[in-house]
């Protein structure tokens, strides 16, 4: 048996990825030496660079640069007409001061974390593109939250809750008929998906990408954050708010019908509790999600959708 990152035992069953049976530590090792490992260099790279709040333009410039499908995304917006430069942008260190040093921070932590998410319809009710959707809302969400009700930037939750349904891309990739299973069960009953995800697989995606994550070398706060964000009061008490957060924001972009949502029943009474603690009112939660709607609307005509 293998154990979470709380020592709790994670049933080591097999898996079948295209017929062939794999433990979970195959798993895990399949997606180590896959393309999907191999964004995460740069991902942590902008990470680092988003939450140092010494670092300069010219950094993130250096860090943009080296990733050419990354720049062209950068520049493409530079020169969009929601910007409305009477000039082309041809270089990356002109647009960061033209967009805006913040903005382009956001833009790049979001366009880098959309190769994860890159990939075919399943059917109608799934596809990476609504995962898309309601991680960026998510993370929008995210970060009002901590600018408007805790007074902080909210780099490190944006940044968080953009990533923190990776796991149902990599159960989606890797074991992609067990994935079918646990889509139909959940289309059909009345559990969330993470329930479903535990009975058949014996993990679920919040474990999945939380291990992975840490050996990738993520900072702890975002692969606990991760693991525990369904159920937050197991949480260590260091990311105990970022892993409520993540669970209110789950409800609010589930209520708000803003793309792909793994949760069918919603515990009214745990949200509650875990809204009041934190001193959240549900009145200032409606506002922000007011703005979400206008800024989802905006990146959609940028063509972030």
């Amino acid at each position: 048996m293998l154990k979470d990152l709380r020592g709790q035992k994670i049933n080591n069953r097999r898996v079948n990825m295209n017929q062939k049976k794999m433990t979970f530590y195959e798993l895990k090792q399949a997606i180590h030496s896959s393309e999907l490992a191999s964004i995460k260099t740069v991902l942590l790279e902008l990470i680092r660079l988003i939450n140092d709040p010494s670092a300069s333009a010219k950094q993130l410039k250096d860090l943009v640069e080296v990733d050419p499908p990354l720049s062209s995304r950068i520049l493409r917006l530079a020169n969009s007409a929601y910007y409305g430069m009477a000039r082309r942008i041809t270089d990356i260190q002109e647009a960061i001061i033209w967009i805006g040093f913040d903005t382009v921070k956001q833009i790049s932590i979001s366009m880098k974390a959309l190769e994860l998410f890159l990939g075919n319809e399943l059917d109608i009710f799934f596809s990476r593109d609504k995962l898309w959707r309601f991680s960026v809302a998510s993370a929008l969400t995210s970060k009002l939250i901590y600018r408007r009700e805790f007074k902080e930037l909210g780099n490190d939750i944006y940044s968080i809750a953009l990533l923190h349904n990776i796991g149902h891309i990599m159960i989606e990739q890797f074991i992609p008929d067990d994935f079918r299973k646990n889509l139909m069960s959940y289309r059909s009953g009345v559990k969330n998906l993470i329930e479903i995800e535990q009975n058949i697989l014996g993990f679920d995606h919040a474990i999945l990408a939380s291990e992975l994550m840490k050996e990738w070398d993520f900072h702890e706060n975002i692969y606990l954050s991760i693991r525990f964000h369904h159920q937050p009061q197991l949480a260590p008490a260091h990311v105990r708010r970022e892993a409520t957060i993540l669970y209110i924001v789950d409800q609010l972009c589930t209520r708000y019908d803003f793309g792909f949502s793994d949760i069918k029943n919603s515990n009214k009474f745990a949200f509650t509790s875990a809204i009041d603690a934190y001193n959240l009112q549900e009145i200032a939660l409606d506002n922000i999600m007011t703005t979400v709607k206008k800024d989802m609307r905006k990146m959609e005509q940028l063509g972030w959708f």
